[in-house]
């Protein structure tokens, strides 16, 4: 038999406060770190970063940032400016956030390897064949509007959080991501 003992530690100087939140409550951070453990595929991370506040492309990329080595924070800065269709209603920012996470695990980098990169762009077309198949079209204008969104009407873009529909596209992108990742582990 276990017994469930819990008390609060803060964190407030030292190593620690390189890498957490100085001043959280250490229970709050390990809360997390089981809360994040119990969701079990990236997808499912994705929407709970998409429900706790994170836009489309931060929602996709997120749950990737530990496996690359990356902080969330950078992870968030780097993918903020591909939300909402690249703020433009552009490609979707779930699909960007893909393409982002394809690039990390699969792009040449610095060694410019010509396989990687042929590797790298096969697999941004074949998301987007995917992706397309689920949602018609991977612009975030064209997803927005067959939802009855516009995109261009504050009053629309006010709505569309509460409307739940880029769950949905977040959910496909991320499945389909997992799907792809899984099929060519290299």
């Amino acid at each position: 038999m276990t017994q469930d003992l819990r008390f609060a530690i803060f964190v407030t100087s030292g190593d620690f406060c390189d890498s957490l939140q100085c001043g959280t409550p250490l229970l709050v951070l390990i809360a997390d770190f089981e809360e994040s453990r119990m969701l079990k595929t990236q997808a499912e991370k994705a929407i709970a970063h998409l429900k706790d506040g994170l836009m489309c492309s931060e929602a996709v990329i997120a749950p990737y940032a530990e496996e690359f080595g990356l902080s969330k924070d950078v992870v968030l800065k780097i993918s903020s400016g591909f939300a909402g269709g690249m703020a433009q209603a552009l490609t979707c920012g779930a699909v960007s956030g893909a393409f982002m996470v394809i690039g990390l695990r699969h792009g040449a980098g610095v060694s410019r390897d010509q396989i990687s990169r042929d590797l790298c762009f096969q697999l941004v077309q074949e998301f987007s064949h995917r992706f397309e198949k689920r949602r018609k079209t991977i612009e975030c204008r064209a997803i927005l509007g067959m939802n009855g969104i516009d995109p261009d009407n504050p009053e629309d873009m006010k709505r569309l959080r509460a409307t739940g529909m880029c769950e949905g596209v977040v959910r496909d992108a991320s499945d389909i991501l997992e799907e792809l990742l899984s099929e060519n582990r290299v």
